[in-house]
């Protein structure tokens, strides 16, 4: 009687725990400048929440110990290592007080983080978290790509759907409003103006939609899992059409690479083990075509890059950012501070001023102080990678980077939380090719 009473309380404790995990992805994923976060009358309450959501979860998962039974699963060393974290920034904002709240905020989420992987077991609660992190992106590109088939494609319901909403995010700053479906699915963007739109799922934009759907998709293929082949076959197959429907280009690259990526060790192999002539030539070819694919990809979204209005935008943002950076390369010139930097952008640039990419955003806004933390954190993992010999995390290393540095997401806490495991080396990927 006694053990079935101790079955069932592990169990209902599982649950809680698990529900947690969830709770703490499912805030992630929202705060990766989701429409929510953006609404002109609750966007920052929604921001607020989900931070202290998030830091709640994450020191709550932090104290679980399901090894020695008394003793609190935070370590001392991960606290001190937190507060040394916290430290740093305070002397960041204390140099450079703009926006010190938000500043502040990010701080006390990243220490939250840092206590959190540095945990006993902190291996498998962040394997349990990144999980739990793809798990809700599918469930939310499965809502998107049914919605907009059905109502951006075809358009079986007529406007205005369930209503609109009125956000923060746009190219010129004002308030403008949004259609949305239920609360569950937005249009933000369109691919043929007034007919197809970009599936932006929940999020501001496209691109936001597709960094998420990314990082789930990449999370998918590169590490360890315990479920079904026909599990990730599902959730693969509703990821990649979820990337394909946002129109970025960014997204289709990816794609397209992580496939010559999963090609190249079978073409290699193969090559090298040819018993005649004919197979060697044979594998040759099929090296030859995988190498003009990548090249014919990069040529098509450098021409992407470089021949479209958002090509110059692109280019003034990053010479913006630099000369926003000269003015104060220590320490930047604020955190979030764009308005500042608008000041450096081209005369023509009447609207869409902000950014294109992350590295420049952090190196204008923190400088050096800010700016070589990230570097150290990013190059740490990639020299892991190289280190490890893993094929998976070698490619995760790069598909990382490549969004990284073009999308703008340096403070969104899922990206803190990639970077963070990068560095310590604590995803779990698999082994061989992809």
């Amino acid at each position: 009687m006694t053990e079935k009473i101790t079955a069932k309380q592990n169990t209902g404790f599982s649950i809680v725990w698990l529900a947690v995990t969830y709770v703490a992805a499912a805030t992630m994923v929202i705060q990766c400048r989701s429409i929510w976060m953006h609404l002109r009358d609750y966007g920052p309450w929604v921001n607020r929440a989900t931070a202290l959501i998030l830091g709640l979860c994450l020191m709550a998962l932090a104290f679980r110990n399901d090894g020695e039974k008394g003793v609190p699963g935070i370590r001392w060393s991960s606290v001190k290592t937190g507060i040394i974290v916290m430290l740093y920034l305070v002397l960041f904002v204390l140099l450079d007080p703009v926006n010190y709240r938000r500043a502040l905020r990010c701080g006390l989420l990243l220490c939250a983080f840092v206590i959190f992987l540095e945990s006993r077991g902190g291996g498998e609660k962040a394997a349990s978290l990144l999980a739990a992190f793809r798990d809700v992106v599918v469930i939310v590109a499965g809502v998107s790509v049914v919605c907009w088939f059905l109502l951006s494609l075809l358009h079986l319901i007529p406007y205005p759907w369930s209503g609109s909403v009125y956000v923060d995010w746009s190219d010129d700053g004002k308030i403008i409003w949004r259609t949305h479906f239920m609360y569950i699915y937005y249009e933000t963007q369109w691919f043929i103006t007034g007919y197809v739109a970009r599936n932006s799922a929940i999020f501001v934009e496209g691109p936001m939609a597709n960094y998420i759907f990314s990082l789930a998709f990449m999370t998918d293929v590169y590490t360890q899992d315990g479920r079904s082949p026909k599990t990730h076959r599902w959730c693969r197959v509703i990821l990649a059409l979820a990337m394909l429907t946002t129109f970025t280009a960014t997204g289709w690259f990816l794609l397209a690479l992580m496939w010559i990526m999963k090609n190249l060790p079978d073409v290699r192999r193969k090559r090298r083990s040819a018993d005649s002539f004919r197979e060697h030539l044979a594998q040759e070819k099929k090296m030859i075509l995988l190498a003009a694919l990548v090249l014919a990809f990069v040529v098509l979204l450098l021409w992407n890059k470089t021949t479209t209005e958002s090509s110059s935008i692109r280019m003034d943002d990053i010479r913006s950012g630099f000369k926003a950076w000269l003015s104060s390369p220590v320490w930047g010139v604020g955190f979030e501070n764009t308005p500042y930097i608008a000041r450096f952008a081209s005369p023509w640039r009447l609207s869409n001023l902000g950014y294109s990419n992350s590295p420049v955003e952090v190196l204008a806004e923190g400088g050096l102080m800010l700016f070589i933390p990230y570097a150290w954190a990013i190059v740490r993992g990639a020299s892991g990678s190289t280190r490890s010999g893993s094929y998976a995390h070698i490619a995760f290393e790069i598909c990382f980077l490549v969004l990284f540095a073009v999308t703008i997401v340096p403070y969104q806490y899922i990206t803190m939380f990639m970077v963070c495991m990068l560095m310590k080396d604590m995803i779990r990927f698999n082994g061989g090719r992809p």
